[in-house]
């Protein structure tokens, strides 16, 4: 490994420190961003110093989070990581995704719950507890409304 390459895997596994991923996510995910290929787990294990097992555990951990994808190639019993490259792809990736799980969730499931809310709340502490509910509603439409914005401004800039 040249010096750059393993200066560019510091930064990276130190960003994804700091957007909060343990140390062995980030340098899993620091190795397979740099590699040209598909990476394969026993590749990963020997060049980070983790069992097969650890590595594992992280990948499908890292793939249910869209991050990277584990796949398998042909006449192979190996599996593969892959990363999207690309910064602002793999960033309107992640914004679709949460807008099309957790704030589509959110926006589905919490009116029902402030209706009952509203019917049911007799005491000041209910009460209380419903403005608490409603301000998480109302910050929740006005984030997935800023995140469209952003996917879109994103898509302009690709």
């Amino acid at each position: 490994m040249i010096g750059a390459e393993r200066e560019f895997r510091a930064f990276m596994e130190k960003m994804c420190q700091m957007a909060g991923l343990d140390p062995l996510s980030s340098k899993i995910i620091a190795l397979v961003y740099i590699s040209p290929e598909d990476v394969a787990m026993d590749e990963i294990a020997q060049a980070t110093g983790y069992s097969l097992a650890s590595i594992s555990l992280k990948v499908t951990m890292l793939a249910q989070f869209g991050i990277i994808s584990k796949t398998r190639k042909p006449n192979s019993k190996k599996y593969y990581v892959h990363m999207e490259k690309n910064f602002i792809d793999a960033t309107i990736d992640q914004l679709v995704r949460k807008q099309q799980n957790q704030l589509s969730y959110a926006k589905s499931e919490l009116p029902g719950i402030l209706d009952k809310f509203r019917e049911r709340a007799k005491t000041e502490d209910d009460k209380r507890k419903l403005l608490v509910v409603e301000e998480y509603y109302g910050q929740i439409m006005r984030f997935d409304s800023v995140v469209q914005e952003m996917i879109d401004m994103l898509k302009k800039i690709k």
